[in-house]
């Protein structure tokens, strides 16, 4: 038996997604991504701000201690550097930070007070009829670790942006700003762009629907209202506002950079971050063991969207090459473990866990993604995807589950040695649904 190291992912609150999906290494066994995308969840809100604090904002006294809510940007901003997800607390200097007031049902609370208190001074910002607020710090400013609260401490802050940028690519971030791109309905989700992309809009407009088809269809539950944000610009990229309000409606928005990503990007890593904030919102995690969940049905799902696809649509968007190269990357690893003269691969799914300051982003690997996906897909194919609606009914039901109480939960439902099979994988049976897998999709293996 071969033992795979873990690496660290993200947590509910960091989603990270590779850009490209790379050729798999055995020793280490372990995978290099070229790139990597990061959507930060900091108490999850709406960006949608404009009011804006400056240098030569006049002061305004106040006593309010708000110990409920409040956010320390700098040390916020050492923290992502320390997770691995920027290089400096700097590369936040004159980036928006847009915050949202709600009340406990969160309701937006319109026209309510943020307090910022700096070097001794307390500024004052409205929000606005959304409650939200938009802030920006210089460096001197930023230095300082501005401290924002609400003014009303029976108030709810939150604060919610997403980061796109490559590995060891240019630190200087570059801002996104909703107003200035096209928006457009893709079925019953929302598409921005610059001008001038109508080939790749018509395609996404004609695949959103189809890929909250796929989300439904397995989870047998409604997926969140979502939206693609395509950026006319180079990573690293930074989306301040990566929620928008349509009608009372809020839909979450994934950035993708049209000039550095591509079909893996459109649609195999949107429809997978598309189905973990559905799963996230649907369940409420306790602990950062729940990718075997999260990770596992969002791969699952990326394949049955394939899947649902003509040969010749796949052909059409480059997914047969995408799928090609990655299958084969797992068709490598695996016979790379059988000339080793291994049979079982052992590795501990449920203890693949997230990254923070304790645990930084160093080697991402693609171990458990396709370990994930064949874990599910083998039990769709055996109990069918009605055994993923019922666990996940079940997960709803329980307060704060663990990943160890879904472990529980999904043996109960099925009967089944579910750690074990967590655990440990017949490198046989990996290569023979791989095999499978790519004789139906018409996939060319290396």
């Amino acid at each position: 038996m071969v033992k795979a190291p873990l690496t660290q992912k993200t947590s509910r609150d960091y989603l990270v997604r590779c850009k490209q999906e790379p050729q798999l290494k055995v020793k280490p066994k372990i995978v290099h991504r070229k790139a990597k995308i990061f959507s930060t969840l900091i108490l999850i809100g709406l960006l949608l701000g404009c009011s804006v604090i400056r240098p030569q904002s006049k002061p305004v006294a106040t006593k309010t201690e708000n110990k409920k809510d409040t956010a320390n940007l700098r040390e916020f901003c050492e923290y992502l550097a320390k997770a691995g997800l920027v290089k400096s607390w700097k590369e936040f200097t004159e980036v928006p930070f847009v915050f949202e007031i709600t009340d406990e049902q969160d309701t937006p609370a319109s026209y309510s007070w943020l307090v910022i208190k700096l070097d001794g001074n307390s500024f004052m910002v409205q929000t606005d009829s959304l409650g939200m607020a938009s802030l920006r710090f210089d460096e001197k400013m930023l230095r300082q670790n501005p401290n924002v609260m609400t003014l009303d401490p029976s108030k709810l802050l939150k604060f919610n942006f997403a980061i796109l940028f490559p590995l060891g690519g240019a630190t200087e971030l570059n801002v996104v700003e909703l107003h200035e791109l096209t928006r457009v309905w893709a079925g019953n989700d929302l598409l921005y762009y610059p001008q001038e992309n109508d080939i790749l809009v018509s395609e996404l407009q004609n695949n959103l629907p189809l890929m909250r088809n796929a989300i439904e269809s397995v989870l047998g539950i409604s997926a969140i209202p979502y939206g693609i944000v395509l950026c006319n610009t180079h990573k690293p990229i930074i989306l301040s506002r990566n929620q928008a309000n349509i009608n009372g409606q809020r839909y979450s928005l994934w950035p993708i950079s049209l000039l550095d990503d591509g079909p893996e990007d459109y649609y195999l890593a949107v429809i997978h971050e598309w189905t973990e904030s559905t799963l996230n919102k649907a369940i409420s995690f306790s602990d950062d063991r729940m990718r075997w969940v999260t990770d596992g049905i969002s791969e699952y799902i990326s394949l049955e969207f394939a899947r649902s696809l003509s040969q010749a649509k796949r052909d059409s968007i480059n997914l047969t090459s995408v799928l090609s190269k990655r299958f084969s990357s797992y068709n490598g690893f695996v016979n790379q473990l059988l000339k080793e003269g291994e049979t079982e691969l052992e590795f501990d799914l449920v203890g693949w866990t997230s990254v923070s300051a304790e645990h930084p982003i160093a080697e991402p690997d693609v171990v458990g993604y396709g370990l994930g996906l064949y874990f599910w897909t083998s039990l769709a194919e055996e109990l069918g995807v009605e055994i993923i609606h019922n666990f996940l009914e079940g997960a709803k039901n329980l307060e704060n589950p663990t990943g160890d109480d879904l472990v529980g939960l999904l043996a109960s439902l099925t009967g089944k040695d579910i750690r074990k099979m967590l655990t440990n994988f017949d490198l046989l049976d990996i290569k023979r649904k791989i095999e499978l897998i790519s004789d139906e999709l018409k996939l060319e293996l290396e």
